[in-house]
């Protein structure tokens, strides 16, 4: 995928729409729009991104400058950071973390984790 179609996919899914829906209210083809997600068609027309964006009341540079983020109702705390952990582009203080200090940080919150779960075992 492409940044392009992760955000119309995730725009998307966020209104509740189908491609098939997306479709209808954008009057671009389903084909078109799953190619787009899918990253097979790179270049879209600027007029299809235009429709496409008006649909999800969204804009063309909102489609293809930023990574939309996503809300997450999230209770478990393992679920949450391997949410984090997975990050394409993690980040700390404005620098992508390296595989190696992502690796650092899960071992840091697993030992977080057992410690806090120690604790919560005390209470009972």
């Amino acid at each position: 995928m492409t940044i392009l179609g992760d955000n119309i996919k995730q725009l998307r899914e966020l209104a509740g729409m189908s491609v098939r829906d997306l479709a209808d209210k954008s009057s671009v083809a389903q084909s078109t729009i799953s190619e787009i997600e899918t990253g097979k068609n790179k270049n879209p027309r600027s007029d299809t991104l235009g429709k496409i964006a008006k649909a999800l009341n969204s804009s063309v540079e909102q489609l293809t400058d930023m990574v939309i983020e996503q809300e997450y109702a999230i209770t478990d705390v393992e679920e949450a950071m391997k949410i984090i952990l997975n990050q394409e582009k993690l980040m700390l203080h404005g620098e992508i973390l390296t595989d190696e200090s992502k690796l650092q940080l899960a071992n840091s919150i697993k030992m977080a984790l057992r410690f806090v779960e120690e604790i919560q075992k005390t209470k009972k």
